[in-house]
Parts: C-alpha cells; structure tokens; sequence
C-alpha cells in the first residue's frame, strides 16, 4: 500500500497536525479499500462496506473552534467599532491595535472555518487553484499576527527607551506596519508553488492538497522551508518581544531620578523616585495592555509549535500525547484571536465607551448619556426610564449618579452622530 507522506503547518499554513490527521486517517485504513470488512448492504445484496475509523476525539478541535469562533468574531468586529469611534481613534497604539485586530479576523474568518470544514470533509473538493490560494492566505495570516505583535513590541521599546517627537515616532510606526504586511505577502509566495492537488494511489476519486511532490523531490528544501516558518512566526517573533519588555523593564525600573528638597528645620531631604512613577498614566496603560497581548501569544502559541515541531522531527504521529489533548492545543493557537479583543476591552476606556452602541438588537439601540443630571431633573421627568450606574469621571458622570438613556430608532442619523 502507498499512502501520502505527512505534512505539518510549514507548508500546510493551517497548524501542524490539520493533514497529519487526514493522513494518519487514510493510512491507518487505507485499507481505505484493502482491508474492508464483507458486509451486507442495504438492499439486501452482497457487497463490501468501507469502515471508517471511529475519531470522535477530533469533534473536541470541532466545538472549540465553533465557540472561539463566535468569541473572536464578535470581539474583534466590536474592537474595530470602537477604535474607528472613538475620541482617540488616530492615536499610534489604536492603530497598531487596529492592525492586530485585522490579522485576528483573517485567522477568525479564513483560517478556523476552513480547518474546520477540512476535517469534516476529510479530503480536499477545491480543485488545483483554490488549493494554493487557500494555502497562500491561510499562511499570510499565520505570519500576519506575530508579526503585527513585533511592531507593537517595537514601537514600545522604542517609545519608552528612545523617546521621539509624536511627528516621527507616528511615521516610523505606519513604516513598520507597512512592511510588515508587505512581508507577510512576499514570503508566503512558496505556498503557491509548493501544494497541488493529487489523488490516493489506492483511490484516484480521493484528492487532497498536498505538499507530496514537494517533499519528496527537494527533501533538504522542505526541511529548511518547515524550520523557516516556524522561525518566523513563532522563534523570532518571540525573541524580539522578550528582548523588547526586557528592556522596557530595564529601562522603567532601572533608572529614578533624585530630588533634594529644604525642610522648615533647613535639613535638606534627599528622594528617589523610580522610572515607573515617572510615566504617563496613559503610556503605563498601554505598555501594560501590550504586555498582556504578547503573553496571551505566547501563551496560546508555544504549545502548538514545540508540539509541531516534535512530529516534524521524529517525522510520525505523537503516540504518546492523547489525541483529545493533541485537538485541545491545536484549538489554542486559534484561540489567541479570541482573546486579544478580550485584552484590549479590559484596559480601553473607549471600548467600554462605544461597545453598546456597536450592536442592534431587533432594530433598536440604547444610547447612553453620560452626563451629569440634577436629582430635581431626574425625578421630574417621566418621558425616559432611569437607571443608577456607577462610573469614572473620565465617561462624564460621576460614581452613584443616576443616568438617563432613551431608545431610538437604529438608522436614525442621531444614533450615528452619539457613535462617532
């Protein structure tokens, strides 16, 4: 019997085991038609039956990918309502935010749904074409986060380290955004090359989009171009944003400043004041956020590859992780688009802000009006219902105020302008 070689996320661009399962299915019963059991058929006549192998521990990776899913679209098109709302939308760290907020929903709605209807096909119906463009985009938007991620630990490191004036760090930020995609496009080039559709040798009518002649005709080549993405979307990226926030902690909480001031008595007092107390609250804040985006990709990222990596070498199925556990830290990579919106929300005055109004429901839609009211007003006035909230200063109503809202039609031009 001959059966495909396995191939993993370098030249897949989906994640490491998405065709190391389709094969392992066929080549564990390729038999597939060799090693059919005699069954009767329906009708009642004599007839061999395929018996497909029963992985119902892959409808883990199924579930999960349906809930990230709809976490992720949810979050990341409310992300984008309020950056492109919000007081501060042209502010350098919205825009970087607004770029990782991209690469998440180009993961969310090309790469999840086409995993996910991969394994439920099992073999690939797209024809030759589709085949390399769908590789070609699923692995633009496998590079498009980290190296989003590299951007924003960039800019940090440089915002903090080596201050510029807003003129010249906002240029150099857009420059680096900008050959970042520019990259993301050019090296995945290979992808268009490298996969084609081919046929089962033991059953032409079963296509899949594979990397076969690829790897058996430039092994070294396939070797190298496998350890190349995995360098550049998960070794490098990852080097360059620790090397970044261990020198932002460097430079934050190595470096005070020392004031001496006069006592009523004339003694002289000497403090010291640390680096941290020196920063903008607004800048602390937005290194923090980033801070927290960076670890949930290395969270949801390292496991997936150190795991990918390991098939690659030994060049065969992971026997010893179990397969439901194997499905779990595949669905955690994906997961990573899910949880930056989730970030972002949790330290985003705007978010918080705009989030409301970002959605419909049945057409109508609550506007907030976050301004301070008298209690006189508000217990006149029996035109709108009324509602107690607690809330910053910063949204316009001080804590334990009482607030009004009213509801109005969703295509009103009033809604638009309270949204802006």
């Amino acid at each position: 019997m001959h059966g495909f070689v396995r191939p993993t996320m370098a030249t897949t661009g989906v994640n490491p085991t998405l065709v190391t399962y389709i094969y392992d299915f066929i080549n564990e019963t390729v038999d597939f038609y060799n090693d059919t059991t005699n069954a009767t058929s329906a009708s009642g006549e004599g007839g061999t039956a395929v018996i497909y192998p029963q992985r119902s521990d892959y409808y883990v990776r199924l579930v999960l990918y349906v809930i990230i899913f709809v976490v992720s679209t949810i979050g990341n098109i409310a992300v984008l309502c309020s950056l492109l709302r919000g007081r501060r939308r042209k502010s350098r760290v919205n825009l970087l935010i607004l770029h990782l907020t991209v690469a998440d929903l180009m993961i969310t709605l090309f790469n999840i749904p086409m995993d996910f209807f991969w394994i439920l096909t099992i073999q690939w119906y797209g024809g030759d074409v589709m085949c390399r463009l769908c590789m070609y985009v699923a692995m633009v938007a496998m590079y498009a986060s980290p190296f989003v991620l590299i951007v924003i630990s960039l800019d940090r490191f440089a915002s903090i380290v080596f201050p510029l004036s807003v003129r010249q760090a906002d240029i150099r930020c857009k420059v680096m955004l900008q050959v970042s995609w520019v990259a993301c496009f050019v090296i995945s080039i290979p992808q268009l090359l490298v996969h084609e559709v081919m046929a089962h040798y033991d059953d032409p009518t079963f296509l899949q989009c594979v990397d076969y002649n690829f790897m058996t005709k430039y092994r070294i080549l396939w070797h190298m171009y496998h350890w190349f993405v995995v360098c550049a979307t998960y070794v490098i990226p990852l080097a360059i944003i620790v090397g970044c926030y261990t020198a932002i902690v460097i430079k934050i909480f190595g470096s005070s400043t020392i004031r001496s001031y006069s006592g009523n008595n004339g003694d002289r007092m000497t403090l010291r004041r640390s680096g941290a107390d020196t920063l903008p609250k607004a800048r602390t804040r937005a290194l923090v956020m980033t801070g927290a985006i960076v670890t949930a990709f290395i969270v949801c990222w390292t496991p997936s590859n150190i795991q990918g990596a390991i098939i690659h070498i030994k060049e065969k199925e992971d026997k010893t992780t179990p397969i439901w556990l194997q499905q779990v830290l595949l669905a955690l990579l994906f997961s990573n688009a899910a949880i930056d919106p989730i970030v972002y929300g949790m330290f985003t005055v705007d978010f918080r802000r705009y989030f409301p109004g970002c959605f419909e429901w049945r057409g109508r839609r609550i506007v907030w009006r976050g301004r301070k009211i008298s209690r006189r007003s508000t217990t006149s006035s029996n035109n709108y219902p009324q509602m107690t909230y607690a809330s910053s200063t910063r949204l316009g109503a001080p804590t334990g105020s009482t607030a009004n809202y009213h509801v109005i039609s969703a295509d009103t031009r009033q809604v638009a302008e309270r949204c802006v």
